[in-house]
């Protein structure tokens, strides 16, 4: 019989990148990141994971994830993907 899952997940730290979090997130960062400011003043923070260098717009999210390595994260997707750790997972219909 086919049943639903949920993946259960450890919960993970998530700053969205805004220009008032601009200095909290390269602080967390350390040495993983740093900013790039762009000449119409709009700016992106990069990420240095393992495997490659990635960019977070305003509006996206960076995540700490299970085992200690950035990620970035369009803010549609951490919407639809995740919760904050005190919210109830809503039930969906079977």
């Amino acid at each position: 019989m086919k049943e639903k899952f949920r993946k259960i997940s450890p919960p993970l730290e998530a700053v969205q990148v805004s220009p008032e979090t601009e200095w909290e997130i390269l602080e967390w960062l350390g040495k993983e990141g740093y900013a790039v400011h762009c000449e119409d003043g709009s700016f992106h923070i990069r990420v240095a994971n393992p495997m490659l260098y990635l960019a977070a717009k305003v509006g996206d999210w960076i995540i700490k994830g299970e085992y200690g390595y950035f990620h970035t994260c369009k803010h549609a997707d951490f919407k639809r993907l995740y919760i904050r750790d005190n919210q109830v997972i809503p039930e969906t219909g079977s």
